[in-house]
């Protein structure tokens, strides 16, 4: 008799695909991909059976729309195409992503439930802990941090200046007009 070790939706590492830094491509099974909940609200995670293990990818639109449940099991090689200009005026690039896949080269993917709620640390246990030091919980959460860092912009300070403009006087005003005209009669 010999055992098998049934998936339990870890990852060995989780990456961010596209930007500075980060790797351009993913080839692998796709396995699925589970929701996330983090302080910065829900995300979705992709996972994706490598010759480097299980590998997570955390999902951008583009990206999730690409990897749908008819492609688990597959064999695909997901790569970042690049940045897309916005559709509307005043919004940000969103990243490009195409999805190649092998429907011939399949694992059977049956057996993984990526949809269990994984229990909840109420503090008190120490096997959950360990689980999470384990896991490689904090870079999964720094993984998270960083992504989203990119994602959503920083206002810049409104400091008031700290002497108020004087109006202008008329007898300003014409000196700043003549300084302006003998620029242009220069030119």
């Amino acid at each position: 008799m010999s055992y098998k070790t049934k998936f339990d939706g870890r990852t060995d590492k989780t990456i961010k695909l596209g930007g500075e830094g980060n790797p351009s491509s993913i080839e692998g099974y796709f396995l699925g991909s589970k929701d996330t909940q983090s302080d910065y609200g829900p995300g979705k995670l992709h996972l994706f059976q490598t010759s480097e293990g299980v590998v997570g990818v955390w999902g951008k639109t583009r990206m999730n729309t690409l990897l749908t449940n008819d492609h688990r099991g597959q064999m695909v090689l997901l790569s970042f195409t690049g940045m897309i200009a916005p559709s509307k005026k005043g919004r940000r690039p969103s990243y490009g992503y195409k999805l190649q896949y092998d429907p011939e080269n399949t694992i059977d993917v049956s057996n993984i439930d990526l949809t269990v709620a994984e229990a909840e640390d109420d503090g008190d246990d120490d096997t959950a802990n360990e689980w999470n030091s384990a896991s490689g919980a904090s870079e999964i959460e720094d993984s998270v941090v960083s992504d989203f860092e990119e994602e959503v912009p920083v206002a810049r300070p409104v400091v008031a200046p700290r002497v108020a403009a004087a109006p202008a006087s008329a007898d300003r005003q014409a000196k700043m007009q003549a300084l302006l005209n003998s620029r242009r009669a220069s030119k």
